[in-house]
């Protein structure tokens, strides 16, 4: 049975989860940056923006290290403020969601590869028995 004390954190707990949640904060900003970044080289100055699949994927790329800096922000507050245990928080269940719709998006991606692949290759499989064809003549 849960006492009013175990809802409490210790002076330690707080230590730890401030000294964690940092280097996650660190780290996702770092993530967040080289985003942003690749944003900027790879999907404007590259016009890919036009591809929905592409978009798609910094969408949720975006909203998942947004979410998971808010989640970090979130249980700092709670830890060092309110010196709860933490119930539940709603960012987590925002990254969940955007790292499934994403792992969703890249699955059609890779399913959109494969079928470009085949078609090249069958396409130049035709090609080249008609070189051969003209080559025997």
């Amino acid at each position: 049975m849960e006492t009013e004390e175990d809802r409490y954190l210790s002076e330690s707990e707080i230590v730890w989860i401030t000294v964690t949640i940092g280097v996650d904060i660190v780290i996702f900003s770092v993530f967040l940056f080289f985003m942003v970044k690749n944003v900027r080289n790879f999907v404007i100055k590259q016009g890919k923006y036009k591809n929905i699949l592409v978009l798609a994927f910094y969408f949720f790329s975006f909203t998942i290290i947004i979410s998971r800096m808010s989640e970090f922000v979130f249980t700092y507050y709670l830890a060092e403020f309110e010196m709860y245990r933490l119930e539940v928080n709603y960012s987590i269940i925002t990254a969940i969601s955007a790292k499934l719709s994403l792992g969703y998006f890249q699955a059609v991606s890779m399913i959109e590869i494969v079928i470009r692949i085949r078609s090249n290759v069958s396409s130049s499989r035709t090609n080249q028995s008609d070189i051969n064809r003209c080559l025997r003549r």
